[in-house]
């Protein structure tokens, strides 16, 4: 529901999505039988709901550290997706081509208030801070999405090695 919610604004839609996750029955067959795909995809449509709401933000509206709670928290369901199942791996790759699509949109709109910046002052700012904010959203984008998801899948085998032996607290 939150995501069709993020996705298309509309309560009556949002809620026929949910009524279809709900009866579907792949899904429901999935949790019934106690398999473990239904993780991988709660935690693959997190990490892309947090991507939607992190699409919706600009940091030239924002503050730039509030533009990272949705990407950080994007990157935690992705490493959760991964360390369930490998199947999260793909949803990694849709989440690159979201951020990397948001990101060549900001890019444009500095290159479009580089011409303009006469015309308004918020365009001045705009075309001066992408640099910066771009450079601290890659950087931070590392972060989330590849240390963060490998802490995750390493601390996921904890408990495999400590049955093992292979980890003595």
């Amino acid at each position: 529901y939150l995501l069709a919610m993020q996705l298309l604004s509309s309560t009556l839609w949002a809620s026929l999505c949910a009524l279809l996750m709900t009866a579907d029955c792949m899904h429901f067959t999935q949790t019934r039988i106690a398999t473990i795909d239904s993780f991988p995809v709660l935690f693959m449509m997190l990490m892309f709901l947090f991507m939607a709401r992190y699409m919706k933000m600009s940091f030239y509206h924002q503050r730039l550290r509030d533009t990272f709670v949705p990407l950080a928290l994007s990157g935690v369901f992705m490493g959760l997706a991964i360390a369930s199942k490998w199947i999260g791996c793909y949803g990694a790759v849709g989440l690159a081509v979201l951020f990397f699509t948001r990101f060549y949109q900001l890019w444009r709109q500095s290159r479009y208030a580089q011409e303009h910046r006469n015309e308004d002052p918020a365009f001045v700012r705009a075309a001066e801070t992408f640099k910066e904010n771009g450079a601290k959203t890659i950087a931070a984008c590392f972060v989330f999405f590849v240390f963060v998801p490998i802490f995750i899948y390493v601390l996921s085998y904890i408990p495999y090695l400590r049955a093992y032996g292979e980890i003595k607290w």
